[in-house]
């Protein structure tokens, strides 16, 4: 079935056009021309996709009319307008709208921008219609496995507990905490069965392809005050593509063999448990697959900090390589250098010295942030004052380069920030774009309002500027690198990463944008401050 979309438009002409390209592929289409008309006779035809004009003849405009449907009814929906006005482009944004283009623009794009949309949209439904199902599923099982009143486990190939509910606490004693990660054996197993036991499972395991499935025992268990009861063991295999793990129930049947009169009743109650093992079994390796996964994602973040750490303990043996150089001629050829070089290596001692004081208070602070110690305290912030004194610290630097500073930030410039954390930003970045800015360049920082709880930070040069692939790693933990500037200065490579980090500190965000040959722009977006309570 072709896709229906409904076009709402009030301009009969533009109208038309739209609706004769879309029937020449093959859409069937619907127009109408007042928001009205769109939630009346709009929603009955059932359309795919909707095109709204955003101003509209009639009491509610194209924004407003959206804004009903999408309360009406998931459908995707494009603003066509020939309007820019940033009200009205914040309110269409409040929309929600899947696409946004003005009249201008070609049928071509809009055709593709029509096919992506509907493409996307039934993405996304699917993908929330099976996300339910698993939700559903989850807390189906969640309820079984809690509300059991036998001990359900899981663990892996290596015997370790993944899972202990309620029931196997109560049985044997020992908590989830407690259990889990612990073996099996070690737990339940009495000790003159545990050896046997251990290699009877191993053998299970290794066979499997040739055994049942399920390993159903009745062995004698243990708790953890170190009471034996007779029990029956079921164990079964879950396996994927990538893993395996083993579901185990567990019951005591003390009072079964005590009292034979109740055994046939345990039995249909445990052939009960056993179907509907095998059924929770094979639909848990969705779950089991998603804690594979989680555990692959920490894996690759242990992983990334490991390199990370590696590589600053390369930079840092760099100055210290200097410092010593410097040191040994000092300390032995002394007496045979001149004024001039020894004004010469007391400049070069300076250099390694301040990079290296500036790597170790980089690397203390991103420190204190990971390890969750550095309190963020917010304050209504004068911004302008701190970039004034930002700036005129940048100066010493660089005049060396003829490099002209411009404060372009608004008097009176507030922002919801901690002073420090801002000040190490900033800091951060100035130093940055002295160190890429060829000699007699210009860098500039300047703030605006980007709405009345939106604060704007800019710092930009027109220096040596970055490719895209270095866009993309400056501020990754990971991919973390340090390059020399326009005269071969040296820096931490830390600095960008802890601005990122003290900035989302701070509820804030920064971005970068830049070309290569013609400069480097960040900006800084963060909570608006008021003059009004100073």
């Amino acid at each position: 079935m072709n896709p229906k979309i409904l076009i709402v438009e009030d301009n009969e002409i533009v109208a038309e056009q739209i609706y004769f390209f879309l029937k020449r592929y093959n859409y069937e289409c619907f127009t109408v021309d007042t928001g009205e008309a769109a939630l009346t006779e709009g929603i009955s035809y059932y359309p795919d996709l909707i095109l709204m004009d955003i101003r509209l003849a009639g009491k509610i405009d194209g924004i407003e009319t959206a804004r009903r449907i999408k309360e009406i009814r998931d459908l995707p929906i494009i603003f066509l307008t020939s309007h820019t006005e940033p009200e009205v482009i914040e309110r269409a944004v409040l929309a929600d709208p899947d696409g946004f283009l003005p009249k201008s623009t070609s049928h071509s794009d809009l055709k593709v921008q029509i096919d992506y949309t509907l493409t996307k949209h039934a993405k996304l439904k699917q993908q929330a219609d099976r996300l339910k199902i698993l939700e559903n599923s989850t807390k189906i099982y969640e309820a079984i496995f809690n509300s059991s009143r036998d001990a359900i486990f899981f663990i892996s190939e290596s015997m370790d507990v993944l899972y202990w509910n309620p029931a196997a606490e109560r049985i044997f004693g020992y908590s989830i905490d407690r259990a889990v990660g612990q073996k099996i054996s070690d737990l339940i197993i009495t000790d003159e069965d545990k050896n046997n036991f251990d290699a009877d499972f191993q053998n299970w395991i290794s066979l499997r392809e040739q055994q049942p499935l399920y390993y159903n025992l009745t062995p004698t268990l243990r708790d953890k005050s170190g009471r034996e009861f007779p029990a029956e063991l079921i164990l079964g295999i879950v396996e994927d593509e990538t893993k395996l793990f083993v579901c185990g129930f567990a019951r005591d049947i003390t009072e079964r063999v005590v009292a034979e009169e109740e055994m046939s009743k345990m039995i249909e109650e445990m052939q009960i448990a056993r179907e509907n093992a095998e059924q929770l079994a094979n639909e848990a390796i969705t779950l089991n697959s998603k804690l594979y996964e989680s555990k692959e994602i920490l894996k690759n973040l242990n992983a990334s900090k490991d390199k990370f750490f590696s590589i600053i303990a390369h930079d840092l043996k760099g100055p210290f390589q200097g410092l010593l150089g410097y040191t040994k001629i000092l300390a032995q050829d002394l007496s045979s250098l001149t004024n001039q070089e020894i004004e010469e290596l007391g400049s070069s001692l300076h250099q390694s010295a301040s990079q290296l004081f500036k790597l170790l208070e980089n690397l203390l602070s991103w420190s204190r942030i990971q390890r969750g110690v550095m309190e963020c305290e917010a304050a209504n912030l004068n911004f302008s004052l701190l970039a004034e004194q930002v700036t005129n610290i940048a100066k010493l630097r660089s005049s060396q380069k003829n490099i002209t500073l411009i404060n372009n930030v608004p008097n009176d410039f507030y922002v919801l920030a901690d002073v420090n954390m801002l000040n190490t930003v900033l800091r951060n970045l100035m130093s940055n774009a002295v160190k890429f800015t060829r000699k007699d360049g210009t860098i500039e920082i300047s703030a605006k309002y980007e709405s009345p709880d939106v604060a704007k930070i800019e710092v930009a040069d027109n220096g040596v500027g970055m490719d895209d692939e270095c866009l993309q790693q400056i501020f990754k933990i990971d991919s973390y690198h340090s390059k020399p500037g326009t005269e071969n200065e040296q820096g931490t490579g830390l600095g960008l990463i802890l601005c990122k980090e003290l900035v989302e500190k701070n509820n804030g965000t920064i971005t970068v944008k830049s070309k290569v040959g013609e400069g480097t722009t960040f900006s800084i977006l963060l909570p608006a401050g008021t003059a009004e309570s100073q």
